[in-house]
């Protein structure tokens, strides 16, 4: 794993814990699960020093070291049904654009996601 793929992680890391109340990080050093949760990550070379929640510090090398986070969702809403748009209602599609007569599929009308059925 390279250094700018664990710094993306870590950034997209900081922003589910601004936006996410469940995160879990899993942090693995020398094939072993460690229990303990990564407050920093500093590099020098081929080296990683991870510096834990409590303060405490390890160095490894970065092909024996990997991190995972997964999180809950928590900003999904579902999608209405088209049965209550009207014929004036103008339909864009998922990339923004304007659909003049929009078939089978998701729109964006008025603001709202809608599910066409017809």
């Amino acid at each position: 794993m390279n250094r700018l793929t664990i710094f993306a992680t870590l950034l997209a890391l900081s922003a589910l814990n601004a936006t996410a109340g469940e995160n879990k990080q899993t942090v693995t050093i020398d094939g072993q699960t460690q229990s303990k949760e990564v407050k920093t990550l500093s590099f020098d070379g081929d080296e990683v020093t991870l510096t834990f929640r409590d303060n405490s510090s390890t160095v490894t090398d970065l092909e024996n070291f990997s991190i995972a986070f997964s999180s809950a969702t928590t900003a999904i809403r579902p999608v209405t049904a088209a049965d209550n748009t009207k014929n004036g209602d103008i339909f864009y599609d998922l990339r923004g654009m304007r659909t003049p007569h929009p078939q089978k599929g998701i729109y964006i009308v008025n603001g709202k996601k809608i599910n066409k059925n017809k």
